[in-house]
């Protein structure tokens, strides 16, 4: 489902990771990347412990949980992400891009999914390491700002 940035970009300036960007880079970057919805139902999951990971998830509406499935085959449920969330940004960084644990959906959820170009991204975090930036969970504000003037 394409994005209606009419109606989302005053939604999406409210998430932390896109506070930053004035309303038409925004707008620019979102069309740019390729970003689409996916909805999911309760239980659906969008990603299981093994897949690749390709893209960055942000929750738009809804509830996502984290689980680790063991050695034997027990779920180990780890934590929750709600509206305004992000995963997958560390994940798609790395070679390869394999999700250690399963996202799975505990309400009805709609999800923000930017393709994430690994090339281009690995390329940006070493520009980023090589100026001792701190890579923490804001990084990928910065990626994102990064990529848009590329």
């Amino acid at each position: 489902m394409m994005i209606d940035v009419c109606k989302d970009i005053n939604l999406l300036t409210k998430f932390n990771i896109f506070s930053k960007f004035p309303l038409d880079q925004l707008e620019h970057l979102l069309n740019c990347c390729g970003a689409y919805y996916k909805c999911y139902e309760k239980n659906e999951v969008i990603y299981f412990q093994g897949d690749e990971i390709n893209f960055l998830c942000i929750i738009i509406s809804g509830s996502v949980s984290i689980e680790k499935v063991d050695i034997f085959g027990n779920n180990t449920y780890m934590l929750d992400f709600y509206s305004g969330n992000f995963f997958g940004e560390q994940m798609v960084l790395d070679t390869p891009s394999i999700s250690p644990y399963t996202y799975k959906c505990s309400t009805k959820c709609k999800i923000l999914c930017l393709p994430f170009h690994k090339n281009i991204a690995l390329i940006i975090v070493k520009i980023l390491v090589s100026v001792e930036f701190c890579l923490e969970r804001t990084y990928s504000t910065k990626l994102l700002k990064i990529m848009y003037y590329l």
